[in-house]
């Protein structure tokens, strides 16, 4: 099993994963997808709105794109 860990703003530019791809990846029975943030910007250095704005954006670029509940998420830069 693995948890493929996206940044949403950076799908399909290139050298990343496709939209297509990760709903391919998404419906797999050994892969779990979770959050990387937005932009991939380091959360200990953004305001509170910025930090909120990260996650939710994320979450509901993920759950649209995999019809999935997204509940994992990695912080950039950990």
């Amino acid at each position: 099993p693995m948890t493929l860990f996206v940044a949403t703003a950076f799908i399909g530019s290139k050298d990343y994963l496709s939209a297509d791809e990760i709903k391919f990846l998404a419906h797999h029975r050994l892969v779990t997808v979770g959050s990387h943030g937005h932009t991939h910007r380091h959360f200990t250095r953004l305001s509170e709105s910025e930090a909120r704005f990260e996650l939710t954006e994320s979450r509901r670029i993920l759950e649209d794109l995999t019809q999935r509940k997204i509940d994992l998420m990695a912080y950039p830069f950990g």
